[in-house]
């Protein structure tokens, strides 16, 4: 019989629950009180020796899983709205206002910066580390001191740290569990290796076109690279990935290749000489893509190879890649408004777009809970 109030017999009804007897029941061994989230959502991240967690005030916490006991406890001086990701070197959290946080083991934060008093105007071309229980900064590296050449060969300056002209820009740092950092430089396209980051930094190796430096005392110190691929251009969001199936001394590198050859600071250079660069500045440009890109970093033999690569839609600038499991990546196409799960051949799984109030999504990232992104 037909009844506007009822529904139909399922197709395929439930399976009929199945009786257990516990074998164990769980015990509580520590807890630990972080703070409050508010009206936020936080999730701890566990890694090999430590979970880090943290609270809507500001507070991350670094605890011994054994234990429970509080190795440190420190505020990064602003409210929060995410966290914590770790890989077990850099901590990150999310505060108010798109800020992302990053904090080394020590929970000290290392952060790119700018000098506002030089009167270069160069643009994050220090490293530096603030303290967070004292507030104290202090200056790892100037790489105007480190290429000194190089940097006296540039001939274009920007008025201030909004300046998107401004000269000696470099976009990313993320730590690495020897001391050292590898960074990206995208006014080059270049990545690039210091060691003893935060003792007494030197120049490790760098992974790019190395002609891009020819003339400069650090062109030598390019890796060399297994195959015939092609080489980044303006690389955003690079991740380094330790596995514990590779010898000791390799490692992956992925990131987001933008494939757009340009630097104010090489005027004269031809990017068209790499191999799928484009030159085109606008993303709409139909004959360019843009790459998620993934690298074997092998330092032992002093070379890298790339054992991974797809094209997305075309940004010439900003954007970012995540890997979230085995077989998915998040990637942002920052100036299309768009960001997308691909499998890892690049078929697109999902994708959203989002109205642009600013001309571009600097950065997409998801965190240890399911369905939320932060843009």
């Amino acid at each position: 019989m037909f009844s506007w109030f009822s529904k139909p017999a399922p197709r395929h009804p439930p399976a009929e629950l199945v009786q257990f007897t516990p074998s164990k029941t769980p015990q509580r061994v520590w807890s630990v009180n972080v703070g409050s989230a508010d009206n936020y959502t936080f999730a701890p991240a566990y890694t090999f020796d430590a979970i880090y967690a943290a609270a809507a005030d500001g507070t991350v916490v670094k605890v011994d899983p054994a234990t429970g006991g509080e190795i440190w406890r420190k505020n990064v001086g602003m409210n929060l709205t995410a966290g914590v990701a770790s890989d077990g070197h850099t901590v990150v959290v999310a505060g108010e206002k798109g800020n992302l946080i990053a904090l080394d083991s020590d929970g000290n934060i290392v952060s790119l910066a700018t000098d506002l008093k030089h009167s270069d105007h160069a643009v994050q071309d220090q490293v530096i580390k603030v303290d967070t229980d004292s507030g104290e900064v202090s200056l790892l590296v100037d790489f105007g001191d480190l290429f000194p050449d190089y940097k006296q060969s540039t001939d274009h300056s920007g008025i201030d740290e909004s300046d998107p002209t401004a000269t000696n820009r470099w976009d990313w740092i993320q730590l690495m569990d020897d001391g050292s950092a590898l960074l990206s430089a995208r006014e080059t396209s270049t990545m690039i290796k210091i060691n003893d980051i935060e003792g007494t930094p030197s120049l490790d190796y760098m992974i790019g076109e190395p002609s891009v430096w020819n003339g400069m005392d650090a062109q030598p110190s390019f890796l060399t690279k297994v195959g015939d691929s092609g080489d980044t251009g303006g690389q955003h969001s690079i991740t380094v990935q330790y596995d514990s199936s590779l010898e000791d001394g390799q490692y992956y590198i992925y990131m987001f290749d933008n494939d757009f050859g340009y630097a104010m600071t090489r005027p004269d250079f031809d990017w068209t000489m790499i191999d799928g660069i484009s030159t085109a500045q606008s993303s709409k440009d139909e004959n360019s893509n843009s790459q998620f890109r993934k690298y074997l970093v092998d330092e032992n033999a002093g070379t890298y190879t790339e054992v991974q690569d797809f094209d997305v839609p075309y940004s010439p600038y900003v954007s970012s890649a995540q890997e979230l499991s085995d077989d998915l990546n998040l990637v942002d196409i920052g100036m299309q408004g768009l960001f997308g799960v691909y499998d890892d051949d690049g078929n697109l799984k999902a994708q959203y777009k989002m109205v642009l109030s600013s001309g571009y999504i600097y950065r997409v990232y998801q965190y240890g809970f399911r369905g939320f992104y932060f843009a």
